[in-house]
């Protein structure tokens, strides 16, 4: 899908999204449908490698940008879009018993339902809001970041910058507390909503990339094949191998491990 951003307002549907689907060797319907922006995205490696360990066939549904919520991050909705109307015709045809849904903007979520109600368009048995991994506060770092960090740090060691890595292990989370406020308050709107409490269930994911104290971010990780590969490859966004990786586990206890297809 093309990206969705200021010069497409109408939020178009997906050309081919009805068959975003991947199926597992029996090609069996979709079990599982994954929906979100590009903070889905960093994990679509990890979800194809469970999905075949579990052989379960699911639905693609993520969009980069702004096409993740349905009906915009105001406090009174927006009038369903294009894509949110084809996402719910999508899920209403499949029914999965799971859905998954990613954003980096979860306080969107406490501005209105539309995205809550689009998840469970079919009546699945379970809704998993994903809590998203900590930003990195870019004044932890002794040089400007402006691209890409692989390529970043790349440069600052080959010009001199720095002369040790050292300080990657003391890189702060961007605005953590309003960050934990914001999942905090979400968790406590899902819980307390009938309609909502029982289906949809918020599960933070930043336990996994924070060291033991909550106080730094772990841009490295020394379990990585080779050791100390990034776990980032921006100030948001995990590196699709090893940052993913850190939530193998998380996707097997909330999604995959007691699924019944």
């Amino acid at each position: 899908c093309k990206v969705i951003n200021s010069k497409n307002p109408a939020f178009d549907e997906c050309p081919g999204a009805e068959d975003m689907i991947v199926y597992n060797e029996a090609g069996d319907p979709p079990c599982l449908a994954f929906l979100g922006n590009s903070h889905m995205g960093h994990h679509i490696r990890t979800i194809a490698s469970l999905a075949k360990e579990y052989d379960v066939s699911f639905l693609w549904l993520a969009r980069h940008s702004w096409g993740d919520l349905f009906g915009g991050c105001g406090s009174t909705p927006d009038p369903p879009s294009p894509w949110d109307e084809q996402r719910i015709r999508i899920l209403k045809q499949w029914k999965p018993k799971r859905v998954i849904f990613a954003t980096h903007r979860p306080y969107c979520l406490l501005a209105n339902n539309s995205t809550l109600d689009g998840l469970m368009s079919g009546a699945p048995e379970k809704v998993l809001i994903m809590g998203d991994n900590p930003r990195l506060d870019y004044g932890s770092f002794p040089f400007k970041i402006r691209q890409k960090l692989q390529k970043e740090l790349l440069n600052a060691i080959k010009v001199g910058d720095v002369s040790s890595l050292d300080f990657l292990s003391t890189i702060k989370p961007s605005k953590f507390d309003d960050f934990l406020r914001t999942e905090d308050g979400l968790r406590k709107a899902i819980e307390s909503n009938p309609k909502y409490n029982g289906t949809i269930q918020f599960e933070s994911t930043y336990p996994a990339f924070m060291d033991q104290n909550n106080t730094f971010v772990q841009v490295v990780g020394a379990e990585t094949e080779g050791g100390n590969r990034l776990l980032y490859r921006d100030r948001e966004h995990l590196t699709l191998r090893d940052g993913s990786e850190r939530l193998r586990e998380y996707f097997r206890e909330h999604i995959f491990g007691d699924l019944d297809c």
